[in-house]
C-alpha cells in the first residue's frame, strides 16, 4: 500500500500551526503599526507643545502692543483735544489772537551804515551794527538812516 494518509488531527495540527503563523505575523504587523502611529503622535504632540507655546508668546506681545496703542491713542486724543481748544480759543469772539506792540518811548539816532549806532531808552539797548543797510519797499538801499 501506498504512503499513509493524514489523519484528521494532523490536518487539524498543520491548519492551527498555519493559522498560528499567521495570526502571529499579523499581531506583529499591528505592532510595528501601532508603534508607529505612537511614533508619529508624539511628534506631533511636541509640535503642537511647540506651536501653543509661540501662540503665547504671541498673544502676550499682542496684548503688550495693544497696550502701547491704546495709551498712545489716548494721548493723541489729549493733544487733539487740547489743539482744539487752543484753536476755538484763537477763533473766539475776540477775534484772531495777534501780537500787540506797545510804544512806551521814543529816541532818535543817526545811523551811518559804515559806522553803525546805538539807540537807548531806558533800559532798552539797540545795537545796529556797521554794514546795516535799509532797503525801502519800493527797493531803494539807504546807506545812511534815521532811526527812532
Amino acid at each position: 500500500m501506498g504512503a499513509p494518509l493524514m489523519n484528521t488531527k494532523t490536518i487539524g495540527l498543520v491548519i492551527l500551526v498555519v493559522i498560528l503563523a499567521v495570526g502571529l505575523g499579523y499581531v506583529g504587523y499591528l505592532y510595528s503599526t501601532t508603534a508607529s502611529i505612537a511614533s508619529k503622535y508624539m511628534v506631533l504632540q511636541n509640535q503642537y507643545q511647540q506651536l501653543q507655546s509661540k501662540y503665547q508668546a504671541l498673544e502676550s506681545e499682542y496684548s503688550s502692543l495693544m497696550a502701547n496703542y491704546t495709551n498712545l491713542q489716548n494721548q493723541y486724543m489729549s493733544l487733539q483735544s487740547q489743539y482744539q481748544s487752543l484753536e476755538s480759543m484763537s477763533n473766539s469772539s475776540m477775534g484772531i489772537m495777534q501780537p500787540e506792540f506797545i510804544p512806551v518811548g521814543e529816541a532818535t539816532v543817526t545811523v551811518n551804515a559804515t559806522q553803525g549806532a546805538t539807540v537807548r531808552l531806558g533800559n532798552i539797548i539797540a545795537v545796529i551794527r556797521p554794514g546795516t543797510y535799509v532797503e525801502t519797499p519800493s527797493g531803494r538801499c539807504l546807506i545812511r538812516i534815521n532811526s527812532q
